[in-house]
């Protein structure tokens, strides 16, 4: 489906502040790789209200999975069972709470 340059930038204006306004956008903009990255690289857990495609390529779940880690339980079967992309969320557990392990504020 195509859109005009006016509804993705509404889009755009919707979900760079609050990814999760994902939800709330037409239904064929949450098929536009532009719209989701956007939404998911401010709330990765915005990917829940993607539709199927954007759950399927890895550069968008890896954005998402980059912000939050729960967002892995929103991607495509194919995805949640991909090695690369299991063990880059895997990984960026273990550096968050490394951090907050070690965070020399905590002390």
């Amino acid at each position: 489906m195509q859109f005009h340059r006016e509804a993705i930038d509404a889009a755009l204006g919707a979900v760079r502040p609050k990814g999760l306004r994902l939800e709330f956008v037409p239904e064929g903009m949450k098929d536009n790789e532009v719209v989701v990255t956007a939404a998911v690289k401010r709330n990765g857990l915005a990917l829940q209200f993607a539709s199927i495609r954007p759950r399927n390529n890895n550069q968008v779940v890896t954005a998402a999975v980059r912000r939050n880690r729960l967002a892995l339980q929103f991607a495509s079967d194919d995805l949640r069972n991909n090695k690369q992309v299991v063990t880059f969320a895997v990984t960026r557990f273990r550096c968050v709470a490394n951090e907050r392990r070690f965070s020399p504020n905590k002390y």
